[in-house]
């Protein structure tokens, strides 16, 4: 299996003073196995990724905004027996880079952007051993063949991003936040290529999706300020942080939480309770009693409305667990070591200025009449300066109606009634008269 090493990279010093980025780190990644690479905000994946993909990363330092660049103070990388530095244009065609931002075209098409990628990556116009077609319709993007990537919403500009870290010969396939702003369609639509994918391909996912690392992941490595802290198959990894098992529990209002607690510790002695809240208690059981699980769950559902509970969830441990067990006392460590430095008496400002609001009088009665009728007419002016087309509809449509209506009367034929001769008219009010007499 080819393997890319990644030994003792570090960034430069100059650059970011004396705490360096990426300190340290090996790695080994392996043909046909999905490395997820999981840490939390700045703990320094990005960078990685860029040195793994021999990019140049610019920075903006605040509050300068100084652009700066960095690279690899010591270490190498070698992938297929070829080291990025001294062979980087070997290199660099056989490495698919899906970066955190998309750097996409907007007046190129899709089709255009795959066609633009592959002679890039190679001399011809041969995407390697997966078509376009193929490529396209694992992501469902073939409707979008045509589209320029200006009509494209976040979603499928995401989705071609990360199609184009396949195209060509690639076999080194780097992934930085893939499933950032992905709909869980897309979601899994990536996750289907990836594994579609993997047998051929050297992949490494950076991400903060638990769920999609417990997924996908063959191996997992946890980064933390810079440095890997492990690194193994989630299953190791379970193992070593101690693999157990949580009993959660739904009880009712009435229900008495030591009788619960005692009939657990009838079937499990070394039951622990790791939480517990109002109507809900979390126990924590170690992995060798599962032995004991049948008659323990025989008994919670035979027992359930004399204990009074509602429910009960076992669950197992989960990367996040691992995740937080190795992080936490890291971090929590190194907040206790920093020297945190006193804000200057500039940065402060007293509590009786901070509470000096300016007075407001309040109008009561019929002095808030005229202040009411101000606002009124001030908000009506701002809604005719922002919508003068609604402005005119009120205005002029009742107008032209009604001039339209009177023009229409007006040019109406009054000979198309019959007349009305006097000698009828004057027999009919007789006749009305005589009736009343």
């Amino acid at each position: 299996m080819r393997v890319i090493s990644c030994a003792y990279v570090r960034l430069i010093e100059q650059v970011f003073g004396d705490e360096a980025v990426v300190d340290d780190v090996s790695l080994n990644l392996y043909e046909g196995q999905i490395t997820v690479l999981l840490g939390s905000n700045g703990a320094g994946k990005t960078v990685l990724a860029h040195i793994l993909a021999g990019n140049e990363i610019q920075w903006n330092i605040a509050p300068s905004y100084v652009q700066c660049y960095c690279d690899v103070t010591s270490g190498s990388i070698v992938i297929n027996d070829q080291n990025l530095s001294t062979n980087r244009n070997q290199v660099n065609p056989t490495i698919g880079f899906c970066p955190e931002d998309d750097t996409l075209f907007l007046d190129l098409t899709v089709e255009e952007h795959i066609i633009l990628f592959t002679q890039l990556r190679s001399n011809n116009n041969d995407i390697g051993d997966t078509s376009m077609e193929s490529l396209m319709d694992d992501l469902d993007l073939t409707a979008y063949r045509h589209a320029e990537v200006s009509t494209l919403s976040n979603g499928l500009r995401r989705r071609l991003s990360i199609l184009l870290a396949f195209v060509g010969s690639t076999q080194v396939i780097i992934l930085d936040g893939a499933s950032t702003g992905l709909d869980p369609r897309g979601k899994r639509l990536m996750w289907d290529m990836l594994v579609k994918y993997r047998p051929r391909r050297t992949i490494l996912l950076i991400t903060q999706c638990m769920l999609e690392a417990d997924y996908l992941a063959d191996q997992i490595a946890i980064m933390v300020d810079g440095r890997i802290e492990c690194n193994g198959p989630p299953t190791f990894l379970k193992n070593t942080v101690g693999l157990r098992h949580s009993l959660v529990i739904t009880t009712w209002p009435s229900c008495d939480k030591t009788d619960v607690t005692a009939a657990l510790l009838n079937h499990i002695p070394n039951l622990l309770l790791d939480s517990s809240n109002a109507l809900e208690l979390c126990y924590r059981i170690p992995a060798t009693s599962k032995d004991t699980f049948p008659k323990l769950f025989t008994a919670l559902r035979y027992g359930q409305r004399k204990l009074r509970i509602a429910s009960f969830t076992l669950c197992t441990t989960t990367i996040y667990d691992v995740f937080v067990s190795i992080t936490k006392p890291i971090i929590s460590r190194n907040l206790s070591t920093t020297k945190w430095e006193p804000a200057s008496e500039s940065c402060y400002c007293p509590l009786e200025e901070l509470l000096k609001f300016p007075k407001v009088h309040i109008r009561h009665g019929w002095h808030r009449l005229p202040q009411q009728c101000c606002t009124l007419f001030k908000k009506r002016a701002i809604h005719m300066v922002r919508s003068p087309a609604v402005t005119i509809l009120q205005v002029v449509s009742p107008f032209i109606i009604m001039m339209s209506a009177f023009v229409g009367i007006w040019l109406q034929d009054m000979q198309d009634f019959p007349p009305i001769s006097l000698t009828d008219l004057s027999r009919s009010v007789n006749y009305d008269i005589v009736m009343r007499i």
